[in-house]
């Protein structure tokens, strides 16, 4: 069991209270410059999120400078997502109209029923933990599945975000799936085994629906640990060993020095990853590199920046949206 080694230590989770940052914005529609009122505003992956005023205005408050992208919603119109500059003392952003179209009605020869695709989605998506399990999408009707033979890969799209409601880590998540895509090696969707990857991509926004049951926290401590957050907060922090994480360099141990540093943009740290790493949390394996690049950085959430370009593989690569939890939640020692 995974937990073991801390049977000793206590763990409480609570919110961040006291803002350090704030995040100002203008939204208007892009074409008449007309105020937008009632947009939604968040950063990715967190619970932090306002709508905008009666003059299209909003405000975030943060505990630190982050590297999450800030997005903004509005029913009708394009969904934008922008990288963050802390410089900046006020953001406006221009929404243009949706332009929408309609469906075609294409004939294709997709052997499987909608029901075995969504099954094969839900358990890519969601994940088979028991967490994944616990997870319910409240309109999982928006979403339209395709199988196509000739790249071996299933899609699915949305037209609006999804609504998934997590009663185990006591969520509600909206994830706007940007795309999904799994690929199979063979051209058996139901075969066990047979799945080669899976890539999806979305922007969230976690609701804590929790009333802070102590059983929920306690599930949320068990999906930290080991997790790709706690790993990147770790490192943050230079606590590699602290957090039970056993890091190589092919057969030798990793020198934390070798690869972290403080950077000078908004006191993110720069992850400077050559190849390939092994970590070890207990007996999960799990591998780090880069597609893209050689240094990453990170935040004091953990969030990290490109995310696009950072891989894991191994026991940390299975998790999947129903073990997510929000960047700005906060796991203290006491």
């Amino acid at each position: 069991m995974r937990l073991c080694g801390f049977l000793s230590i206590f763990f409480s989770l609570f919110s961040f209270l006291q803002a350090q940052d704030i995040i100002r914005g203008y939204v208007y529609e892009w074409t008449t410059k007309v105020p937008i009122t009632g947009a939604s505003v968040y950063l990715d992956g967190t619970t932090i999120g306002a709508v905008t005023d009666s003059t299209g205005y909003f405000n975030l408050i943060t505990q630190y400078p982050t590297t999450a992208r800030l997005t903004i919603r509005y029913l009708g119109f394009e969904t934008q997502s922008k990288a963050l500059d802390n410089k900046k003392t006020l953001y406006r952003i221009g929404l243009m109209p949706k332009i929408e179209f309609l469906n075609e009605v294409v004939i294709e020869d997709d052997p499987y029923s909608r029901r075995q695709k969504l099954k094969v989605f839900k358990e890519e998506f969601l994940g088979l933990t028991t967490a994944g399990y616990r997870c319910t999408i409240i309109n999982e009707e928006a979403l339209q599945l395709r199988y196509d033979i000739k790249t071996k890969s299933l899609y699915a799209e949305a037209n609006v975000p999804l609504i998934i409601k997590n009663t185990y880590l006591g969520y509600e998540l909206v994830f706007d799936l940007k795309n999904f895509e799994v690929v199979f090696k063979t051209n058996d969707l139901l075969k066990k085994g047979n799945i080669a990857r899976t890539l999806f991509r979305g922007t969230s926004f976690f609701k804590d629906i929790s009333n802070r049951n102590p059983r929920i926290e306690k599930r949320r401590i068990k999906s930290y640990l080991g997790s790709p957050m706690h790993f990147m907060r770790a490192t943050k922090k230079g606590k590699w060993d602290k957090n039970r994480f056993n890091v190589k360099w092919k057969s030798d141990r990793a020198k934390y020095s070798d690869y972290v540093s403080d950077s000078l943009i908004n006191g993110f740290t720069a992850f400077a990853l050559k190849g390939k790493l092994q970590i070890k949390y207990y007996d999960q394996v799990s591998y780090i590199y880069m597609l893209k690049g050689e240094v990453f950085y990170i935040d004091n959430y953990g969030n990290y920046s490109p995310g696009t370009n950072v891989v894991f593989e191994g026991a940390m690569s299975q998790l999947r949206i129903g073990d997510l939890l929000p960047l700005d939640i906060t796991i203290e020692k006491h």
